[in-house]
């Protein structure tokens, strides 16, 4: 099963060319690796991928965390991490990028999946504090 974090899901130029924009970390099972996606309204771009140390065992679960920093006025870097919880000893894998099409940061966060067999035990979102 495919899995993975939904990032800043939102309208990108509503006024003139409306189409939806968000990131995803997905962890892929059918390729052995670990994304970051970019959903360009038509389809997605890869802004970063690593592969897996060790193959996705179905039916064990992953944490998926990503951390977002405003690195300049209209960049961030992304780090998104995968680690196994079922079996801790599985290798995770942690990939980085930085962007200049996320801000602003005003879309939605949740939850991906591209394969009904995906389950999810929680979400969790925490902003920084200042």
């Amino acid at each position: 099963a495919n899995a993975g974090l939904l990032l800043n899901y939102r309208i990108v130029n509503p006024q003139t060319s409306p189409h939806l924009e968000y990131l995803v970390a997905q962890l892929n099972r059918d390729t052995g690796q670990f994304h970051l996606l970019r959903f360009t309204g038509s389809g997605f771009v890869s802004e970063a991928v690593v592969a897996l140390a060790a193959p996705v065992v179905f039916q064990h679960w992953y944490r998926i965390a990503v951390d977002i920093v405003q690195f300049s006025p209209n960049q961030v870097a992304i780090t998104a991490a995968v680690t196994g919880i079922s079996d801790p000893a599985w290798p995770g894998v942690t990939l980085s990028a930085l962007l200049n099409r996320y801000l602003p940061a005003d879309g939605q966060f949740g939850l991906f999946t591209d394969r009904s067999a995906a389950l999810f035990s929680f979400f969790q979102l925490e902003a920084a504090s200042a």
